[in-house]
């Protein structure tokens, strides 16, 4: 996809495809490109943007690059590259020991590509004297080698099918092809190939090239084919369990990519030498991260989306907004809720997903079991169904807020139901505090840190991948700066809990804490973190902005807001 790129630290939170696939149709899921989704990853993006902006790269594409890196760099690329084309002669292999012989054939062309890619580097290596057979390679090259080894290693009779076994070898090979594709193009637009030299502009008309750019492209055929062969029959939660472990081979790779580049030792000041980042990210047009936030409006600026907004700004992440509820509060409390009608919810949800798009929607307060309906059928309608395969939900089911308000508008039980059959099962994490968690377990007692544990788990099993049980309501009683606010992260496919701590701050100012934590959760993920990374650098930042407020001068109630903007600025 050149000249644009459309998450996830390898690990268990890439599971969310596995979810997904139990809950969309298979034609989401196949069309109209896996290897297009898998690109696309926040994580993905988040990776080759890395890339993009390394040392090695901006050094290249300036020209300063020093010629003891680049001479590095070819010895130890060509070392992989070996690898890289074994690779592609053990999926042919395999291809024709099935009788596969179509598939084994486009294999074998593209290891003929690497040939022509490997007569490169042995050009420089002779013009710059280079003994290609005496290089050792570096720990990341290492490391990448036996990647791919182990990709590309396949026991018969066993183990996955073929379709899905070679579909594990393209999600290993494919981001190397498609990131020098677009690295190549990048460079090209942003004036490399005047920029570069002689020497390293050969390099960005390699990769910029259409030849390069079909060998790619025919290797992401080849992932798509693969895939879709694989799930035929299969069932959606096969389908899932197979497209997790691609995203994290997929996502493996790119990280292999980024060490690859890291390990050159290239000693350059670009305030003096790279070609600046704007120029390439200009070139590159990364999508940012995107958050949809669906909630309630919150005059008093402390929690809903005016909340969710300034979080997301916080930490870097873009965000569009689909109203659900109108408020009246401010630090006294609740004055007021006003209905949004639902048609409108629904054209909010179309016109942002049919034009920006997003990486991850943030839910908080729908008020009545209509508004879900009308979140979860905006959802279903998306048509994008790349889009609606990768995107992650977090729902932050808000009925109670910190002050002990109720949220809801009549039909609780009606709205319950709703939530937790159509709604939950579609989350990737769902962040009740205390007293919603109780509210969903039927009004249990939840008063230690092993009782949220157990509502975590129970909740678990109403659907979401995650379930974070906020804790701070729990502490209350202590009012001592001494006593930890304990969250619980809960992972429904191994069940294991994970414990999240904080000093309890004593403070007024704390209205909108959930819609903050929940909302910084949602941009984190979308700029690639893995759920634990995401959730314990969240707890950090609203505990952070609690710090920063007990003396902030707003409002005169007993809960007042926090200054999310501590981070950039003090008041």
């Amino acid at each position: 996809m050149p000249g644009q790129l459309g998450r996830f630290k390898d690990g268990a939170s890439l599971n969310f495809l596995a979810n997904v696939a139990c809950h969309s149709p298979l034609r989401a899921l196949m069309e109209p490109s896996p290897a297009t989704a898998l690109w696309q990853l926040p994580r993905s993006r988040r990776l080759a943007r890395e890339c993009l902006l390394q040392p090695f790269v901006r050094g290249l594409a300036a020209g300063s690059l020093p010629v003891e890196t680049f001479c590095c760099y070819v010895g130890q690329d060509a070392f992989f590259l070996d690898s890289f084309q074994e690779g592609f002669n053990s999926a042919a292999s395999c291809a024709e020991a099935a009788g596969l012989a179509e598939i084994a054939a486009r294999f074998k062309s593209l290891g003929d590509g690497v040939t022509a890619e490997k007569e490169l580097h042995r050009s420089y290596a002779s013009s710059l004297g280079i003994q290609l057979e005496a290089v050792t390679p570096l720990a990341a090259t290492s490391g990448y080698v036996d990647f791919v080894a182990r990709a590309a290693s396949h026991q018969s009779g066993s183990g996955p099918t073929t379709h899905a076994f070679l579909s594990q070898i393209c999600a290993a090979m494919a981001p190397c092809m498609r990131l020098y594709s677009w690295l190549g193009t990048v460079l090209a637009d942003a004036g490399a190939t005047q920029t570069a030299g002689e020497m390293y502009s050969k390099w960005v008309t390699e990769y910029s090239s259409a030849d390069f750019g079909q060998l790619a492209a025919e290797l992401d055929s080849l992932l798509d084919e693969c895939v879709r062969a694989a799930s035929t029959g299969e069932s959606r939660q096969e389908i899932g369990s197979l497209l997790n472990e691609l995203s994290q081979i997929y996502t493996q790779a790119l990280q292999h990519e980024l060490d690859f580049f890291e390990q050159q030792p290239t000693g350059l000041d670009f305030h003096a030498g790279g070609l600046p980042s704007h120029a390439l990210l200009e070139a590159a047009r990364i999508i940012p991260p995107r958050v949809l936030i669906m909630a309630g409006s919150d005059s008093g600026g402390g929690a809903g989306i005016q909340a969710d907004i300034k979080s997301c700004a916080a930490h870097g992440a873009f965000s569009t907004t689909a109203v659900t509820a109108l408020t009246a509060q401010n630090s006294h409390g609740v004055q007021g809720i006003f209905p949004v009608p639902l048609d409108f919810v629904r054209e909010q949800i179309r016109s942002v997903l049919g034009d920006i798009g997003t990486d991850v929607v943030k839910t908080g307060m729908l008020a009545t079991s209509e508004t879900v309906a009308a979140v979860v059928a905006g959802l279903r309608e998306e048509r994008n169904e790349v889009e609606r395969w990768r995107r992650l939900l977090v729902v932050d089911p808000v009925m109670v807020s910190t002050s002990g308000h109720a949220l809801l508008q009549a039909g609780v039980g009606a709205f319950l139901e709703t939530l937790k059959s159509e709604l939950f099962p579609l989350a990737t994490i769902i962040t009740p505090n205390l007293p919603e968690a109780s509210l969903l377990l039927g009004g249990r007692v939840i008063d230690s840190v092993a009782a949220k544990e157990q509502a975590a788990r129970d909740l678990c099993a109403m659907g979401p991948r995650w379930v974070l049980v906020k804790g701070g309501h729990l502490d209350t009683g202590a009012q001592t700066r001494s006593a930890e606010a304990t969250d619980v992260l809960c992972d429904r496919e191994t069940g294991l809990c994970q414990h999240f701590k904080a000093s309890f701050i004593v403070t007024s100012h704390t209205h909108g804490t959930g819609c903050t934590l929940a909302s910084s959760i949602a941009a984190l993920l979308a700029r690639g973190m893995d759920m634990a990374e995401a959730v314990g650098r969240a707890k950090e930042v609203v505990s952070g902005a609690i710090a920063a407020s007990t003396d902030l001068a707003l409002g005169s109630g007993a809960q007042g807001p926090m200054n999310h903007s501590w981070m950039h600025a003090e008041w």
